[in-house]
């Protein structure tokens, strides 16, 4: 048989658990478990996989499609790619607390896992220049069970609101553009997302912002000194009540590697001044300063 028409052929069974243990707050341990046979075939520049995701964590879905494909042109550096995926996925507090400082056991009676029932994408990536990485995607997902910011009645005051999570069925249409460039002296990215729901304006839940972007350039001196700019910045969110407006958060960066171990850095934001709001209630306004040192044990 000619060696182009040899099919390779692997059979791979993969097996993962998320388990999250509270025991404060009233939250109910949350454990999701999936196992994802699959087949995958490699014929010249052309990559398949075909399988399932199994996840009986909920009464409402419990099978998943799991199919991916790629095709390489490395005479160009370039992969076309697409995806069709889903499955249950988890959310901790930890999670949530990193999203929004603001989080608190106040936010939500209980947490549920995320199902994902369908996302399928397609997409474009590679590197160009030596230096240049690039990855352009886009797709549409169905969710149920996903969390997103709410307004519910103060337990104390109906007249008055509090922040929650809502736990929301919606389609998202999304996109994706990122870009970087890594080379010895600069280390630089750039993303710019879209993200479309067809959730409409309410006061139960705040829809995700519309557009976001999210920069950063860092330069070197020697791997000793660095210093770059950054940026953050987003659409934007509908709500009846209070919606919550969109920001760009501007700021500089530096460190100072004392040694391989150990550095010490600084981060300056909002240099614009700009009213800050990732929560419906709560916005940050006014230039900030942060300062550390870091250990590294590698």
């Amino acid at each position: 048989m000619h060696p182009d028409w040899v099919f390779p052929l692997e059979i791979r069974l993969d097996f993962g658990v998320d388990a999250d243990f509270y025991d404060k707050g009233g939250l109910d341990n949350l454990v999701v478990a999936r196992i994802s046979p699959k087949v995958l075939y490699e014929w010249n520049f052309l990559k398949f996989a075909a399988g399932v995701t199994l996840s009986p964590a909920s009464d409402l879905q419990w099978l998943y499609p799991d199919l991916s494909v790629s095709a390489d042109f490395f005479d160009i550096g370039m992969q076309v790619y697409g995806t069709v995926t889903g499955g249950q996925y988890s959310r901790n507090y930890s999670d949530f607390k990193l999203a929004d400082h603001w989080f608190g056991l106040s936010y939500v009676n209980n947490i549920r896992p995320t199902l994902e029932r369908l996302n399928a994408s397609l997409g474009l990536r590679g590197r160009a220049f030596s230096h240049l990485q690039y990855d352009l995607r886009g797709g549409w997902a169905s969710y149920t069970d996903a969390p997103m910011h709410s307004l519910k009645a103060s337990a104390g005051d109906p007249a008055l609101y509090e922040c929650g999570i809502a736990w929301v069925e919606y389609n998202l249409l999304y996109a994706d553009a990122l870009v970087a460039w890594r080379s010895r002296r600069v280390d630089s990215e750039l993303g710019f997302h879209f993200k479309k729901t067809n959730v409409t304006a309410n006061d139960n839940y705040l829809d995700l912002p519309r557009f976001s972007v999210n920069a950063a350039f860092t330069y070197n001196w020697n791997s000793r000194i660095y210093a770059g700019i950054w940026c953050e910045a987003q659409s934007k969110r509908d709500a009846l009540t209070i919606p919550v407006k969109g920001f760009v958060n501007l700021g500089l960066s530096g460190e100072y590697r004392l040694n391989k171990t150990l550095s010490v850095w600084a981060k300056a934001g909002n240099l614009l001044n700009q009213q800050i709001a990732i929560s419906p209630l709560h916005a940050e306004k006014g230039m900030y300063l942060t300062a550390g040192v870091s250990l590294n044990l590698r």
